[in-house]
């Protein structure tokens, strides 16, 4: 861990610098198996934020208390309802988008569609779960660099699931267009 006061390195979990006593930069906890990301495959990243209505009350009422209008207790009951949605969108939704993803990419290995989709689902997953491990940590020592961290996490991961989503809808929409395009090419049924 770099200081970044006297530039000098710590232990990874130090919280203070053993030569100046500044505080360190609070690194996020490992959350899980990193992205396995292929070679030379170019992949989708968000170029905006996307809304999100239980995202933006939780960020509202983090800067909220920030500025201290609101309670901490405020703030970690708007986190318990965030973490519930969260948490069954990660582990219900998330793990069968996968597998069909999975299966797609073996029958067509040349289409991007699929392994983009798995990267920008699982990128996802990773950053929402880093967001969630800040906010854990947050909660059992209140710290501002933390608690901004884990909102520009979780915003981080709620937009590649947003992209993701919109990559499905521009899919779908191709091949509405695709069948709509054969449909006339054969002609009306007899």
């Amino acid at each position: 861990m770099h200081c970044l006061s006297c530039h000098q390195e710590n232990p990874l979990n130090q919280r203070f610098c053993l030569h100046c006593q500044a505080r360190l930069p609070w690194v996020p906890p490992d959350t899980g198996p990193g992205l396995e990301l292929e070679e030379g495959t170019e992949y989708l990243t968000p170029e905006r934020h996307y809304a999100n209505e239980y995202l933006a009350e939780f960020q509202l009422t983090a800067f909220a208390y920030l500025d201290g209008v609101v309670e901490l207790s405020e703030l970690l009951g708007h986190y318990r309802g965030l973490a519930l949605r969260l948490e069954h969108f990660v582990k219900s939704e998330v793990p069968g988008w996968l597998a069909r993803l999975a299966v797609e990419q073996l029958e067509w290995p040349a289409y991007l569609y699929p392994s983009q989709m798995s990267y920008l689902l699982r990128k996802g997953c990773f950053d929402t779960r880093a967001g969630m491990s800040c906010l854990e940590a947050f909660q059992a020592e209140p710290d501002e660099e933390r608690l901004l961290l884990a909102l520009r996490m979780l915003q981080t991961g709620h937009d590649h699931f947003a992209l993701a989503w919109e990559l499905l809808a521009a899919r779908a929409e191709a091949l509405e267009i695709e069948a709509r395009r054969r449909q006339l090419e054969l002609g009306p049924a007899a």
